[in-house]
């Protein structure tokens, strides 16, 4: 181990000599062996002066040996070789150039769009760069926020239900309505796009004032632009106007006692137009075998 790491400390080797004759049983010994050669190492280190090891980078930013050594493969650093032992180390500017990579993954840039950042050498063609991340993270931003819109009109169907709440007067949103018939759902290119874009496309089951029922896919009238839906003639498009709102529940494969909505409009002396609006909320298993569903309901009002 001492031939391997060289002839060049007298004073190591002098140490050496003296202690392993002074006792070689002696553990405290080889305790001190040990320290030596460690200074020893830790010396022809800052002969590199500002090096840090792989360890120490590993350190440094939370991240393993291998992830240094695969940073190093990239090309994103590049490390020093110490002619006398033989180990690798890492000046300051390496140290800065993983910090920068590290802090453009942390925006949202991929690692060869932040390699490709890291190596401009002209300022002004980072300007579309950054511009093309400020887009991305807006659309992103946007989808969050419809995504909260979402989970809290799911939460309060559930909620409505599991507290057994009683109904409401409010204003549905506009909605464009998409009439599942056979020969529609067919054609993968016009309800594909549908499909592809839920949540914020919603199972819908519509009922006329005729009670006639149909089921399809629905969505609030910002979403069509939103996420470059097609509109098609056999959609409908509802009308905001004041509703009945609430919640009820159903077995999957069962309508919702309905009924229930007509007997507290009485109670209230509103009049309905016989239409119902019925979103498809949540479901989940009463019983192994069993599957319940939750319908947030609107049921517009005679103006």
């Amino acid at each position: 181990l001492l031939l391997f790491r060289g002839w060049g400390n007298f004073f190591l080797w002098q140490s050496v000599f003296l202690l392993f004759f002074r006792s070689y049983t002696d553990v405290t010994c080889y305790n001190k062996l040990y320290t030596l050669i460690m200074m020893y190492e830790r010396e022809a280190a800052h002969e590199i002066r500002g090096a840090f090891s792989t360890s120490e980078m590993a350190q440094f930013f939370g991240i393993t040996k291998e992830g240094v050594r695969f940073m190093e493969k990239e090309g994103i650093i590049h490390a020093i070789q110490n002619e006398k032992n033989g180990y690798k180390y890492y000046d300051r500017e390496q140290v800065i150039s993983l910090q920068r990579i590290r802090s453009y993954r942390s925006l949202g840039f991929s690692l060869d769009e932040a390699k490709q950042m890291l190596s401009n050498t002209n300022r002004e063609s980072l300007l579309p760069q950054i511009d093309q991340k400020l887009n991305e993270l807006a659309k992103k931003e946007a989808q969050l926020r419809e995504m909260q819109l979402l989970l809290k009109r799911q939460r309060e169907a559930t909620q409505l239900v599991v507290e057994g709440c009683e109904f409401e007067i409010t204003k549905n949103l506009p909605i464009i309505f998409f009439p599942r018939t056979i020969k529609e759902w067919a054609a993968p290119t016009t309800v594909g796009p549908w499909l592809r874009a839920m949540p914020s496309v919603m199972m819908f089951i519509y009922v006329d004032a005729n009670g006639i029922q149909k089921r399809g896919l629905a969505t609030y009238e910002q979403n069509i632009n939103q996420h470059n839906l097609m509109v098609y003639p056999a959609m409908i498009r509802l009308e905001s106007r004041p509703c009945i709102h609430g919640a009820l529940e159903s077995p999957t494969y069962e309508k919702p006692n309905i009924q229930s909505i007509f007997d507290w409009a009485k109670k209230q002396h509103i009049s309905l137009t016989g239409e119902l609006f019925c979103v498809l909320q949540a479901t989940y298993y009463r019983q192994p075998q069993e599957k319940w569903t939750i319908h947030e309901i609107y049921a517009p009002i005679c103006k």
